[in-house]
Order: C-alpha cells, then structure tokens, then sequence
C-alpha cells in the first residue's frame, strides 16, 4: 500500500451521501488537498440521496448494523444535520409468508430489541389503522413493530447541508463536463489521474471511487457489486389531504412518496437526468398502494424515476483498496444503509495508508 501524506492529492470520485461525507471527514481530520467530482451539480441528481427522504432506523439483521444504528442516531441531532433529521417514529412490518423476509424481519426485531429499543407490537390491521388512519386498505396478513424513535431524514436536503460544509472547510467540488469522469490513468499499477469528460486532468495520490451502482463502468469490482433499483414516485396531495404513508408528506410541496421492491442487477444504469423518458410503469406501484391506501391507487405520478443502488452480494459496506490498482480505494454500500455514511467514512483512513 502507498504511504499518503496530508497534503497529497486526494480525488473522491461521486458527490453522493458516501463520497459528500467522505470527503467532509478527510478535511475534518486534517487532509488539506481533497476533490470532489461529479458530473451533477450539487446536490446530485444521480445519488440515491437526491430524494425527498430516506429511513432512518436501527431494526438490521445484522447486529453490527443495528449497533452502527444506534451510535450514527445521535450524529444525525448534531447541529449541522439536526434540520434534516425527523424523528417521528417507524413502523417496521412484513406482510405474506416469505421465510427469507420472516426470518430478516424476526432477527432485524430481536437485533433492536438486544439494544434496549422500545417497540410495540402490530399484529392485526387494526392496529396499523390505529397509530395511521390513513391507511385504509385490507393489509391482510400484516404484522410489525412500531419503533418510536426512529423516523426519516430529509436526504436531498442533508446533501447540500454537507456539501456546503465540506466547501467551507476547503474540499474542492467540481461539477459538470470537468467533474464528469471519463475514465481512471494507471501508471506501473497504481493510480495517478483521473480524466473527465472535458480531458481536465486531476492528478491523485488517492482515487476514493463513491460511484455506486456505476463502480463497474470505470473499475472491475470482480462481481461484489450489482446495479440494482427502486422505483420511486411522488404523488400531489390536496391541501385537505393528510395522508402518510411511507413517508410523512414533504411540508414544502405537499408530497407523498410511497417505494416498491428492487429490479433484477443489471450491468449498466440509466439515469433520470440523462434519460429524462424514462418511465415506471403504474402498476409497479398499483398493487402496493391498492393493499395501503386505495384511493391513491389511481392517483397519476407527479415525478417518477429509478434510485440505483450499489448493492454487494451480502448487502455490507465495501470499502477498502482495488487489490489489482494501488491508490484506488472502491467505497459503497447498499443505499439502504446511506443514512449511516456520516459516521462510517473513517473505515477509509486505513484505506488511505496515511504517514502519520
């Protein structure tokens, strides 16, 4: 591994909730010489967080996730992130007979619970209908908890919080055709460039790549990374309308988002921005929002677009050095796990081989 100083070039690559933080947490801990790059400007459009919200909760089957949770909950009510953080409570459920969700929703609960985190059971419709009227549809076969110290962040919003932030502390963020990568320079196998769309040239002692679902377009991640997608839509609600379902609706403009599942991993995606056609069928979310909330059922999609997340195969962080490229550190995780980031991007400091 190469040795870098804190003056040497460091070039994070992906202006996203992973690359944002990590280059914020570079200059917070003393690296002096840090570039963001990112074909969008900020906050960016290709990021999983360019969204009106995002979860937040610590119910994970896995138990270190559960514990990161809990301990990253109390980064989000610090004063810089604290205006995007709601902690309006989370209920978390499964419906049908799925072993595989069962038995993710059954240790997610227990991992919480071992923490010391108050819930209540859901059992039966009813009881989701009591904590949420708004929910008017059959939900047979529900069961969850509701967490009540959970809650959601506003994502989009957070983005330019620490965007600005990493700004004011010296990171230098570069968007457009010279912050677009075209592609990596090695040279006597280590990273020494990396070439935008324009042919600036942004020479790097260190290549921090936070592309997510786009990692394999510009570096072999050897198959431990799958494009996968969401579909998100926004429905309009009326003035009159109170409904919150998924999501509290967005203050602003009166918003409401409801997600559905995942599509199969596909090699290369597309992005709304590029691809401004680019549709989600109605009945992705019909049958969802038919068992949740029938009168929205119908309701016509005021935007549409697919979040794309990088996915490993075990849905854990990958962050460490490209065993084949000295200087390139590949760094993502599942979208789902993004409202950790703020407290995961010191995992990369022993990535970065400092001297010191």
């Amino acid at each position: 591994m190469l040795l870098c100083n804190r003056d040497d070039p460091i070039v994070v690559v992906g202006a996203d909730t992973l690359g944002l933080s990590t280059a914020y947490h570079l200059v917070l801990r003393g690296w002096t010489n840090v570039t963001c790059l990112d074909r969008h400007a900020l906050p960016s459009e290709a990021s999983a967080g360019h969204d009106l919200n995002k979860i937040f909760r610590t119910e994970y089957a896995n138990p270190r996730y559960a514990a990161l949770a809990k301990e990253a909950r109390d980064a989000w009510k610090t004063p810089l992130f604290s205006p995007t953080y709601h902690e309006g409570g989370y209920v978390f459920c499964i419906s049908g007979k799925l072993t595989a969700a069962t038995a993710n929703f059954e240790s997610a609960v227990a991992n919480s619970a071992a923490l010391g985190t108050p819930m209540t059971a859901l059992e039966k419709p009813d009881d989701f209908k009591h904590l949420a009227p708004q929910l008017s549809g059959p939900m047979d076969g529900w069961r969850g908890v509701h967490i009540p110290s959970s809650g959601w962040t506003h994502a989009r919003q957070a983005l330019e919080l620490i965007g600005a932030e990493a700004k004011r502390l010296g990171v230098k963020l570069v968007d457009g055709p010279r912050g677009g990568m075209k592609k990596l320079i090695v040279e006597d196998g280590a990273v020494v460039e990396v070439r935008t769309e324009d042919l600036t040239e942004h020479r790097a002692h260190r290549v921090v790549m936070c592309t997510g679902a786009w990692t394999d377009t510009f570096a072999d991640a050897e198959g431990q990374i799958e494009a996968l997608c969401w579909n998100i839509v926004h429905f309009q609600l009326t003035p009159d309308e109170e409904l919150g379902y998924m999501f509290e609706p967005d203050t602003e403009r009166n918003l409401l988002k409801p997600t559905s599942g995942r599509t199969r991993p596909i090699s290369t995606p597309r992005c709304k921005s590029q691809h401004a056609t680019d549709d989600i069928p109605a009945e992705a979310q019909e049958k969802f929002m038919r068992e949740a909330a029938p009168e929205l059922a119908e309701r016509q999609f005021v935007y549409q677009r697919l979040c794309w997340d990088g996915d490993s195969p075990d849905a854990d962080f990958l962050i460490c050095e490209h065993p084949q490229t000295k200087g390139l550190v590949i760094a993502t995780e599942d979208q789902d796990m993004a409202v950790q980031s703020a407290r995961r991007a010191s995992e990369l400091m022993n990535c970065l081989g400092t001297t010191k």
